[in-house]
């Protein structure tokens, strides 16, 4: 009895109270991936080519700033090439930017001069217009292809801003022309570029949870700007053919401005091009990953 009771205080003498979990200390709201350099890289290209092309609406000499807008997508071309060792994120970026600037917008501007009402030579062809739809139609899917490809290096909605210029373009110079003069293209072109300049600088200031409303917000209230000043009501003055092929751009980049709609396009050519990747030897790749580290040290102040 003596040992029992000595084995009871014992088990009694060791009891403790169950302890409070450990409270750890709250994680720091983190901005999302892709919303450092990148943005700044994005604003500083945007708003240099804002600027030539605005400055094309007063200066005469027109062709030297088309020579300096085109240096800008060489230049940026040149930056995505691994040689110059830059961060995998900034070569996209810059690829995707001279896409935009290189391809996009002057095909844009080339179609709304062959759409223009007042352009009674270009009515008579319609194939140039049905030419420059495909054209705008397989840079826009391009531009898409490259950003969505590397969608694991950006959030949402730094690959929003990204692909925001060259998205919106095509519908901004459309229902922003009320004339297919140098002029009236300088200004809708340069007046994009601005706008998608100010709206990434509006969403890298604004808090995470909010900037893919702030992009939204943006792009509906550009557009709203734009049709309210262009050549909308001109529309029906155009041949049923311009008309049509004239819009299917600017529907296809409202279309893929949606995520939903760029995730399954990203699905389906990925579905495509698996058994081309399957047969592709693991050696081969090798110098890729190496060159695609992120080196965030090389850029700095941006």
């Amino acid at each position: 009895m003596v040992d029992e009771r000595a084995h009871d205080d014992s088990r009694e003498a060791r009891w403790e109270p169950p302890r409070a979990a450990p409270q750890l200390p709250p994680q720091p709201v983190r901005r999302a991936a892709g919303l450092r350099l990148d943005v700044g890289w994005l604003i500083v290209i945007r708003g240099v080519v804002a600027a030539l092309y605005l400055f094309a609406v007063v200066w005469p000499d027109r062709p030297l700033v088309l020579v300096a807008t085109t240096f800008v997508a060489t230049a940026c071309a040149l930056l995505s090439v691994p040689a110059f060792r830059l961060p995998l994120r900034l070569r996209i970026a810059s690829r995707a930017e001279a896409i935009t600037i290189g391809a996009i917008a002057p095909i844009a501007a080339v179609q709304a001069y062959l759409g223009w009402p007042g352009s009674q030579r270009a009515l008579a062809s319609s194939s140039l217009v049905v030419e420059t739809t495909v054209a705008l139609v397989v840079a826009m899917v391009g531009l898409v292809l490259v950003v969505e490809r590397h969608r694991e290096q950006w959030s949402p909605t730094a690959r929003s801003l990204v692909l925001w210029p060259g998205l919106v373009t095509p519908a901004a110079v459309f229902l922003s022309t009320p004339e297919a003069t140098t002029p009236f293209l300088a200004r809708s072109l340069g007046t994009c570029f601005l706008a998608a300049a100010v709206v990434t600088s509006v969403a890298r200031l604004a808090p995470v949870r909010v900037a893919d409303w702030v992009t939204m917000a943006g792009t509906l209230s550009f557009l709203g700007l734009v049709a309210t000043s262009g050549q909308v009501g001109a529309l029906v003055e155009q041949s049923p053919v311009v008309a049509v092929f004239s819009a299917i751009p600017a529907g296809v980049g409202l279309g893929l401005s949606v995520p939903a709609v760029r995730d399954r396009m990203l699905g389906v050519f990925e579905v495509v091009v698996m058994h081309r990747r399957s047969r592709r030897p693991i050696g081969g790749d090798r110098l890729t990953q190496e060159t695609d580290r992120d080196r965030g040290d090389l850029v700095p102040l941006l």
